[in-house]
């Protein structure tokens, strides 16, 4: 049916390389975008086809197969598009050897929220890199980029904002600060982000 392969994402492995990575490491934890933590195994189907398969907590959440690698939904009429990014982040992050941070928000955050008889590729953020962070109490000050799409046409973005803990032990971004940043907060951002690019 035409909604099983709905919406592309732009994944830098093929399945195969995806696979041969899960594969080669058993049982993998992960984390997507939202800061919803899932975990993947790989394994070949009766059928002999190769499967990713990818679980929250016990219960299997949706499969992925070769035929609908990079499509929001799977074969399987399931979101899966928000594992597969994730698993292909872990991947990118382990050929750069430098941990990524990704924040719980972007591609995955906006496109999970969009009504069905838009397309995903629509308008969506793409994950977002944080540049610094700093702690604030409980909450922390991020400085982030990313790139948003607005009707095909691709833009870069920077923001600084306060994420506050929720009650599943996530961060989530406010609205704004509780408190004008000091002086203080401001130097350490700033000494913290030109960190970020002498590493770049």
């Amino acid at each position: 049916m035409p909604d099983q392969h709905y919406g592309d994402l732009e994944l830098s492995h093929s399945f195969q390389q995806s696979w041969d990575w899960v594969h080669g490491k058993g049982d993998v934890d992960l984390q997507t975008l939202k800061g919803t933590g899932f975990w993947v195994r790989a394994m070949t189907s009766v059928d002999g086809r190769m499967v990713i398969r990818f679980f929250q907590g016990s219960r299997e959440y949706g499969r992925a197969y070769e035929c609908c690698w990079g499509h929001w939904y799977n074969c399987n009429r399931t979101r899966i598009g928000m594992y597969s990014r994730a698993l292909d982040d872990a991947i990118s992050d382990e050929e750069d050897g430098v941990p990524t941070r990704r924040s719980p928000v972007g591609v995955i955050a906006r496109t999970d929220g969009l009504p069905s008889h838009l397309k995903a590729t629509d308008t969506y953020y793409s994950k977002e890199d944080v540049l610094a962070e700093i702690p604030r109490g409980q909450a922390v000050i991020r400085a982030v980029v990313g790139h948003k799409m607005v009707k095909g046409e691709p833009t870069s973005y920077f923001d600084i904002r306060t994420w506050y803990p929720n009650d599943m032990g996530n961060r989530v971004a406010g609205k704004g600060f509780a408190k004008p940043m000091t002086k203080a907060e401001m130097r350490l951002l700033a000494e913290s982000i030109l960190e970020f690019i002498a590493r770049s």
